[in-house]
């Protein structure tokens, strides 16, 4: 075994569900996008003040 995702022949091949062409690009560009967005979020947001208990 490679390790690869990849049929290794025909009927394998033909056992992939249109859906699942679909499915797996998008699942993988959504990752991406929520992986920027927690990035965006840290860098626009300021940083917490400490709490008011610790600064005595």
């Amino acid at each position: 075994m490679s390790g690869s995702n990849e049929p290794t022949d025909r009927a394998s091949a033909l056992s992939v569900e249109p859906i699942d062409r679909l499915v797996g690009p998008l699942a993988r560009f959504l990752h991406v996008e929520a992986a920027s967005g927690v990035v965006l979020l840290r860098w626009l947001l300021p940083e917490v003040p400490p709490a008011a208990n610790e600064a005595r």
